[in-house]
C-alpha cells in the first residue's frame, strides 16, 4: 500500500507559487534546480539579532502534497507577519511531487539524507542552509509532512528551550479539523495523544538523518513535525496544516 490521493499539480504551483509570496511581502530566491524544477526559499523580516527567526520547510515526500498547498495558503491570507524573520522552503522534492512518490526520481528518501546528503535536491538545500544561517539559531522550524498509514494527525517535537512543550496546543488546534491519532505508539515510538517527545540523545546516533535532526543538530533548539492523515480529504489536511502552523507561532510565544 502507499498513498493514492490526489497529487500537486507542480506546474501550477510554481506558477502561483512566487506572485503569492512577493505580494505577501517575501522576497524570493532560487537556490537550487533539479532536472529543470528550481528549489526556491522564500525570505521575509529583519536577519538582525533581536529578530526571531521562524523557518518552515515542506514537500520533502512527493506523496505529501498538503504541506505545499498550506503554506500557498498561508501566503494568500498574508498571515505571515513582520515580526519575525520568515525563511521557507516549500518544495524540496520537486520531482517526487511531480511522480506522487515518496522518493526522489533517484529513488532516495530525501528525508534520511541528511547526515551525509547523497542527492542533487538535499546537497543543494544542505548547502543553502549552511550559506544562509550561518551562526544564526531558528526560534522554530516547523516541518509539514503527511501520513498515508495514520487516520489522524500526530507530531514529533524536540525541544530544548527549557520551556514546556507546545505540541499539546498545535494538537488542540488541529483535533476539531481532522481529529487526533491517540496510538500508544506511532511509528515504533511512545506517543501520549498525538505527541512524540524525542531528545538529541535518542535520535542522534541514527545512521540516517531527516531534516529535523540535522537542524537539531545545527539551528534550532525546537522543531516540530507535522503529520496530517493522508486517509483524509486534501483539503482538510491543508486546513490541519495551516492551523498547526498558527498554533505553534503563538504556542511558541515568539
Amino acid at each position: 500500500m502507499s498513498y493514492q490521493g490526489p497529487a500537486l499539480d507542480v506546474p501550477r504551483f510554481f506558477a502561483d507559487l512566487p506572485p503569492a509570496a512577493e505580494a505577501a511581502g517575501f522576497a524570493v530566491e532560487k537556490f537550487g534546480e533539479v532536472a529543470g524544477w528550481p528549489l526556491l526559499a522564500l525570505k521575509k523580516g529583519a536577519t538582525d539579532a533581536h529578530t526571531p527567526t521562524i523557518y518552515l520547510s515542506s514537500g520533502i515526500h512527493g506523496d505529501e502534497p498538503a504541506g505545499p498547498l498550506a503554506l500557498l495558503q498561508l501566503l494568500r491570507e498574508k498571515y505571515f507577519d513582520d515580526q519575525h524573520h520568515w525563511l521557507i522552503c516549500p518544495v524540496l522534492n520537486p520531482g517526487g511531487l511531480v511522480a506522487n512518490t515518496r522518493h526522489n526520481p533517484g529513488d532516495i528518501d530525501l528525508n534520511r539524507d541528511y547526515r551525509e546528503p547523497k542527492s542533487q535536491e538535499t546537497r543543494q538545500h544542505f548547502a543553502f542552509l549552511q550559506r544562509e544561517c550561518a551562526g544564526r539559531r531558528f526560534a522554530l522550524s516547523i516541518l509539514l509532512h503527511e501520513d498515508w498509514e495514520s487516520q489522524g494527525f500526530y507530531m514529533y517535537e524536540l525541544n530544548r528551550t527549557g520551556q514546556k512543550l507546545i505540541g499539546p496546543a498545535i494538537l488542540a488546534a488541529v483535533e476539531p479539523i481532522c481529529g487526533i491519532d491517540r496510538s500508544p505508539e506511532i511509528e515504533g515510538m511512545p506517543a501520549q495523544d498525538g505527541l512524540i517527545s524525542r531528545t538529541l540523545q535518542d535520535i542522534g546516533e541514527r545512521p540516517l538523518w531527516p531534516e529535523a535532526i540535522w537542524l537539531a543538530m545545527n539551528h534550532t533548539d525546537r522543531n516540530v513535525t507535522v503529520e496530517a492523515p493522508s486517509a483524509q480529504e486534501l483539503d482538510r489536511r491543508v486546513a490541519a496544516h495551516c492551523a498547526a502552523v498558527r498554533a505553534a507561532v503563538v504556542a511558541a510565544g515568539i
